[in-house]
């Protein structure tokens, strides 16, 4: 019994490994790409910002969570089931199932996006007057003309992460879109086309990126008869997802539409600069979490709690390792920051470091959002994201008319923390898994005392820390990494 036992451990131990192999490999793909794609969204948000002003940057950051939103309440939750779903059907090989499931997702999208684009259309005044900004006029009819486009655009795009192609995803999603955006913005802005330029050239870039995913599609799926499937037997997963989904979307943007409610588009373009600039703090998370979900839901169907728990840990601790490397450069040098967005812009300090510091918190505690949805627990993620995004729009309503954009940062840092403590003690009681790894609170010593001494050596000579950080980062990625971390590494790069 004691030989099978310690043969039952390695095992498992090996499929972990063999899962954080898997999790490595896909995040580097979608780390590279998607990193080349928030640099490219950068770029374009500072081309709007150094040739239109932080008044058009303004406009535009609030049809971006326009868009945010709306695409993630469209499909109804069936960009989110379909990892469970068509993922699983996809790796027994059941093409015709997950064929069968894109085009049903089609057909769902169409028929609630089309009525809905048309509302928008026609609503378009009585939006710009709800926000007391005229001139966002042209912006909602655009955003109600291509609705359809868009929401098929992100349905069929985040449904690459079923087929496990996160380098399809990230190169249409993010790379093509953004790519296209910062070309076809150029040109407008230089023709005199109008202030709504970087909305339609946003709108432009992702009907082509719909169009090259669709023929991406019908190569992958030739030959291949679909299964006949109705959205009915998966509803009520997917509009619970949909509902999780879309509260922990409205958690992280309600900030921007309230800035802009109770603020001048000038501050909402500032917000939306430190915004911006501080997901990227939680962007390894991100990463994690385009390779994760499936795996979660695989092992659970095994019963494997343990490699879960096991994996979650691990993941959550290199994504907090990169968090840290990063909010060093960001709390030492937070105006060169927000200063590649453009004079003027120096009013986001403190809402930056508010917002990073919370995504370091956000992501020491990992990917329980997933764990809960993929494990059957998705009721509790969103009763848990509602009351977080009641916390939010309360503290915004309270804070921002006495703090203005420190009190938006102040109400959405407090609430995306709230959020995941109650998912990880909540995955402790129901789940019987502590997904939080104790590393963490070494690598945050260390990360203070680092800060500390750069900001000694900053007041010595503003650049001197620029020479530091290289050791410093090095030092930080050490304290982090495990005997297991360092095989896994190896492992990773003699599959090359």
């Amino acid at each position: 019994m004691a030989i099978q036992g310690s043969s039952h451990k390695n095992k498992g131990e090996e499929e972990v490994r063999a899962h954080a192999l898997e999790v490595a490999k896909g995040g580097v793909v979608a780390f590279v790409g998607k990193v080349t794609g928030m640099v490219l969204s950068l770029v374009f948000m500072v081309l709007i910002s150094r040739m239109a002003g932080a008044k058009i940057l303004g406009y535009f950051s609030m049809i971006l969570t326009f868009y945010m939103i709306m695409v993630r309440l469209l499909p109804l939750g069936l960009h989110a089931s379909i990892l469970k779903y068509a993922g699983e059907a996809y790796g027994k090989g059941d093409f015709a199932f997950v064929k069968g499931f894109l085009l049903m997702g089609i057909r769902v999208i169409l028929r609630v996006s089309i009525p809905t684009g048309v509302v928008f259309f026609l609503a378009s005044h009585h939006v710009a007057r709800f926000f007391s900004k005229p001139h966002f006029v042209s912006y909602v009819k655009l955003f109600g003309f291509f609705l359809p486009v868009l929401a098929l655009f992100y349905f069929l795009t985040e449904s690459f992460k079923a087929l496990r192609r996160t380098d399809l995803l990230v190169l249409i999603q993010s790379i093509g879109l953004f790519s296209l955006s910062c070309l076809f913005f150029s040109f407008l802005w230089k023709v005199n086309f109008g202030i709504s330029s970087p909305a339609l050239s946003f709108f432009l870039s992702a009907t082509l990126m719909l169009i090259l995913a669709i023929l991406v599609y019908r190569r992958f799926f030739s030959g291949v008869k679909a299964t006949r499937i109705n959205f009915s037997p998966f509803a009520k997963v997917s509009l619970l997802l949909m509902a999780s989904g879309l509260f922990y979307l409205f958690l992280t943007q309600v900030d921007t539409l309230m800035v802009g409610y109770f603020r001048p588009a000038e501050e909402v373009g500032i917000y939306s600069a430190a915004s911006k600039a501080a997901l990227f703090v939680g962007f390894g998370l991100n990463i994690i979490n385009y390779i994760f979900p499936p795996i979660i839901s695989y092992l659970f169907s095994q019963g494997k709690m343990a490699e879960i728990e096991a994996l979650g840990r691990r993941s959550a601790r290199w994504a907090f390792t990169y968090a840290l490397v990063l909010a060093l450069v960001y709390a030492v040098y937070p105006l060169k920051i927000l200063g590649v967005f453009g004079r003027g812009f120096s009013a986001g300090r403190e809402p930056l470091l508010i917002l990073t510091s919370a995504q370091i918190l956000s992501v020491a505690i990992g990917s329980v959002g997933y764990v809960l949805s993929m494990t059957e627990h998705q009721g509790f993620f969103f009763r848990a994201t509602l009351l977080s995004v009641i916390l939010n729009f309360a503290g915004d309503v309270l804070l921002i008319p006495l703090w203005g954009i420190k009190g938006a940062a102040v109400a959405t840092g407090f609430s995306l923390v709230f959020s995941k403590i109650l998912e990880l003690l909540y995955v402790r009681k129901r789940l019987n898994m502590w997904v939080f790894s104790y590393s963490v609170l070494k690598g945050t010593m260390l990360f203070l005392g680092l800060l500390i001494l750069s900001l000694f050596l900053k007041s010595l000579n503003p650049w001197l820390p620029v020479i530091f950080f290289p050791i410093g980062s090095v030092a930080l990625v050490s304290s982090l990494m495990d005997r297991e971390d360092k095989r896994i590494f190896l492992s990773f790069l003699s599959s090359f």
